[in-house]
């Protein structure tokens, strides 16, 4: 079987920045916290070979040739200080579950080594899947990217930063990574765990971007 696929890919962000202030239908918040909203599409035309104009005997379609939103997502953000909240949607066809939440992070950062995120986060191993698609050259992941994590986030909490070109992560995740809304969240087939570290070094200036590291994974 030959699949051919063409991926047109379009990424908008809007963001805004308003002082909001006390009034008695709204609770106080800090003056001047920002607010960012960011969207993302992907929308692919798949032709297969092995598509048909018919109907299978349990009712299923042959037909696989059309266009399909790969991904549509929404983000929204919203920091304060050194805290920030992080929830992002993502919505697909040719899923169990249309509408899934992709990221839904709280993140505390009083430095710039020390950064603790919590809840439906990115795996912190390897170079390529921290790195959203919109971050990415290619819309797709490599296939060794997938074979450990066939999806992009998990639930978990992380602990890393950054010192001058030093990065570092280390991460406890329950080893169940979302896979395009085909699995429920935590359906993991072992109690066990995923643990995760990472150390490297991260340049990127006008004259050079490196980035290199090591990762660790058991679970």
């Amino acid at each position: 079987m030959i699949r051919r696929r063409v991926a047109l890919g379009l990424a908008c962000a809007l963001s805004w920045a308003a002082a909001r202030s006390a009034s008695a239908a709204e609770a106080p918040r800090s003056e001047g916290a920002p607010v960012e909203l960011e969207a993302y599409l992907q929308v692919d035309y798949v032709a297969r070979e092995d598509s048909r104009d018919a109907t299978a005997p349990d009712g299923e379609l042959l037909n696989r040739d059309g266009f399909a939103l790969r991904r549509g997502r929404l983000r929204a953000q919203w920091q304060t200080g050194f805290s920030r909240a992080l929830l992002e949607l993502d919505a697909g066809t040719g899923r169990t579950h249309p509408v899934l939440p992709r990221r839904a992070e709280a993140v505390v950062a009083p430095e710039e080594w020390l950064v603790l995120s919590a809840g439906l986060v990115r795996p912190t191993f390897g170079a390529e899947l921290p790195l959203g698609n919109e971050a990415r050259l290619f819309l797709e992941r490599t296939e060794a990217s997938r074979a450990f994590f066939p999806g992009e986030t998990d639930l978990g909490a992380a602990l890393g930063g950054r010192w001058r070109a030093l990065v570092w992560s280390l991460g406890l995740f329950n080893g169940a990574p979302a896979r395009d809304g085909r699995l429920p969240f935590g359906a993991d087939p072992s109690a066990a765990h995923d643990l995760l570290g990472r150390v490297g070094l991260s340049v990127d200036n006008a004259t050079l971007k490196l980035d290199f590291g090591a990762s660790y994974l058991t679970g």
